[in-house]
């Protein structure tokens, strides 16, 4: 397995791996600890989970979930209570677990920073649409890290197309999205280009995003 780590932007770590296989197997634990509707700040074993998208979520009862995603996204601060629970329980982490958990701490200490203090996005090396996901991640590092963006997309949100939000709501709890957060998902796939029925982007949102994205690049 093959993972490249860069300081994309200011707060903002990219990891890209080698297949979509080894991304989704190696950030697949540190995610549903982020926002699974089920497993929310729990520690909980790979098979626990492969039952759980099976029953649930799967193809046909298939443990599809290395094929679905393209990119992943959590806070450095999750990334710290997920290792400490770790720890707690004293449970080994899993060999690509530990690598990507070595290389962005190294990073941090690199670059003289705290880990609550930086975001951590996922992508794959050939994504067909790396551009778009890595767009769509950083929508939520912006949504996390900066009051303005926030509030700037509650403002759309109440002025958007109720019909509109109402259908991307269903279709993200389809998907297995925690309703905690709908409001997040909601603003990234408006924001950036997407090929998801229910979900495609509002101008007025990319417009937001970009205008926020050109004064972070500036910092």
């Amino acid at each position: 397995m093959d993972i490249k780590i860069t300081k994309f932007m200011p707060k903002i770590y990219l990891l890209v791996f080698d297949t979509q296989y080894h991304l989704c197997m190696s950030m697949l634990r540190i995610q549903e600890f982020y926002e699974s509707p089920k497993f929310k700040g729990k520690y909980f074993e790979l098979e626990e989970f492969m039952e759980y998208w099976c029953e649930n979520f799967g193809s046909k009862g298939a443990f599809d979930y290395p094929c679905v995603w393209r990119g992943f996204n959590f806070p450095g601060k999750t990334l710290g209570k997920w290792m400490a629970l770790c720890d707690k329980i004293r449970n080994p982490y899993r060999k690509c677990e530990e690598e990507v958990m070595n290389l962005i701490c190294d990073m941090v200490i690199k670059n003289k920073e705290k880990l609550n203090d930086v975001y951590i996005i996922a992508t794959y090396e050939k994504n067909p649409e790396i551009k778009t996901t890595i767009d769509h991640e950083i929508a939520h590092a912006f949504y996390a890290f900066y009051p303005e963006y926030r509030k700037s997309c509650s403002m759309l949100l109440k002025k958007a197309d109720k019909r509109k939000v109402d259908s991307a709501i269903e279709m993200l709890l389809r998907l297995g999205y925690s309703k905690k957060f709908l409001k997040d998902e909601i603003q990234a796939y408006f924001s950036t280009y997407n090929t998801a029925k229910d979900l495609m982007p509002i101008l007025d949102f990319c417009r937001n995003f970009e205008d926020f994205r050109k004064i972070i690049e500036k910092q």
